[in-house]
């Protein structure tokens, strides 16, 4: 016959370990508590916002429940983690007793035991399971649950008011200026690239929507047509000579100047233009619009807001001494969001033409902010920079090139291929090896 262990444990003066079913389902449903509060916080601090105000809009009641515990979520996060705080702190007291009625014979042992084995448990099913969960599934979590988080914000309302008032009190010690801010143009643009690589936006949405948020930052004198490159008409050119002017480039505007340049009196439109020459009109002057003029420094926005009150779609940009530096148009400012607009007359110029040799021909009125993106060149930060490649080979240089001059310049060779009769209109690019880097 097998001995009794009981009377065994009581010869030997060891008490028998007990198993405290109570004790331990008092556990799980504590770990379980503790796994619902961190899955509440990681699912209201992801879930998709857009989402769900369209299922409240759309009448889920839940939804709506969800919209209204976000807009107060200070004081849900404050009752979320006192909740887990209390789950915590209980199941961790309960253990300690429990592993102490099992491991009779050493208290020092059981609360090893202990510590380990709800550190565990508490890891493993109280933060990293249900928060990887609630994350994947943030939305339906956040719906699901949204009226179990209202009873416990509802109940632990006494505890977030104390330690509410205390985390304000700290807020206010603490506050920086950094919280004060809003979202700055770059964070916003950041955020705008971590949508487009995970998916949310394709491509061009995301151009779009990053060339709105730098909409405000571009002045005229960054997208003028330059003076030099301005077709315009004299007030004392023939009607048959500005009939030819419309034709040969296909302009549906014309500025028209009096004794020069800097002395622009008017727009002519296309279509006023060949009413009065069908009538044999033998002058344009009735016929001009006033002219918009502006500073360069104009930003394109407050610009747009002009050209729409005034109900024109060209604006002259003047310099300092008020002469003309160029001209911007509707198109010029649209442009900026949408990319290139092509219609049926305009002629497509491609500012770079890859070569078999892998060099390429690049026309110097292209940008030079677009140049050193494409090249993977950085920007030098100097405030002086010129806005078109031709500025930035002409300030190298330091003088007027002849074709066939060349320099070196972040890692690309600079070879002048065409010359026009006041700026450099074609170089060619190439890479060069370390060796030329190195002496550059």
């Amino acid at each position: 016959m097998d001995p009794d262990p009981n009377t065994i444990l009581t010869f030997l003066s060891i008490p028998a370990p007990k198993l405290n079913v109570g004790l331990l389902i008092a556990m799980i449903a504590l770990l379980a508590f503790s796994f619902l509060f961190s899955s509440i916080e990681m699912a209201y601090s992801t879930f998709n916002k857009i989402r769900v105000k369209n299922l409240a809009q759309n009448g889920n009641k839940r939804a709506e429940l969800v919209i209204q515990l976000e807009s107060k979520y200070d004081k849900l996060l404050n009752s979320v983690l006192i909740g887990n705080n209390i789950v915590n702190i209980a199941l961790s007291s309960i253990a300690t007793i429990f592993f102490m009625d099992v491991i009779v014979s050493n208290e020092s042992l059981a609360a090893t035991v202990s510590t380990i084995v709800i550190t565990v448990a508490v890891l493993i099913f109280g933060e990293i399971t249900p928060k990887v969960i609630a994350k994947e599934n943030a939305d339906s979590y956040a719906i699901a649950l949204a009226p179990v988080i209202k009873f416990f914000v509802i109940i632990l309302t006494p505890f977030s008011v104390i330690f509410g008032g205390w985390s304000k009190l700290i807020h206010k010690i603490f506050k920086s200026k950094e919280q004060e801010a809003s979202f700055t143009e770059d964070e916003l643009i950041t955020i705008v690239d971590e949508a487009e690589e995970g998916g949310v936006l394709e491509e061009e949405e995301g151009n779009l929507i990053r060339s709105a948020i730098e909409f405000n930052d571009v002045c005229a004198g960054d997208i003028l047509t330059p003076r030099v490159d301005i077709c315009a008409i004299s007030k004392e050119d023939s009607i048959q000579d500005i009939a030819k002017t419309f034709i040969e480039n296909a302009y549906s505007r014309l500025p028209v100047y009096g004794e020069d340049m800097d002395d622009i009196i008017g727009i002519l439109h296309e279509k006023d233009f060949f009413i009065a020459y069908h009538n044999n009109n033998k002058t344009i002057t009735k016929h001009l619009q006033k002219p918009v003029h502006v500073s360069e420094h104009i930003k394109i926005a407050d610009l747009l807001q002009v050209l729409k009150t005034k109900k024109c779609h060209m604006a002259i940009v003047v310099d300092e001494f008020g002469g003309t530096m160029g001209l911007v148009t509707m198109e010029d400012i649209i442009e900026e969001l949408i990319g290139d607009v092509w219609d049926e007359h305009d002629e497509v110029v491609n500012d770079y033409k890859e070569m078999p040799d892998g060099s390429y021909i690049v026309k110097c009125s292209a940008d030079l902010d677009d140049f050193f993106e494409k090249f993977e060149i950085s920007v030098p930060d100097e405030e002086d920079m010129p806005q078109t490649l031709n500025g930035f080979i002409m300030k190298e240089l330091e003088s007027f090139p002849q074709v066939g001059d060349y320099f070196a310049y972040g890692g690309l060779g600079f070879e002048i291929k065409k010359i026009g009769t006041k700026r450099i209109e074609e170089v060619k690019i190439t890479k060069i090896d370390s060796e030329e880097k190195a002496a550059e």
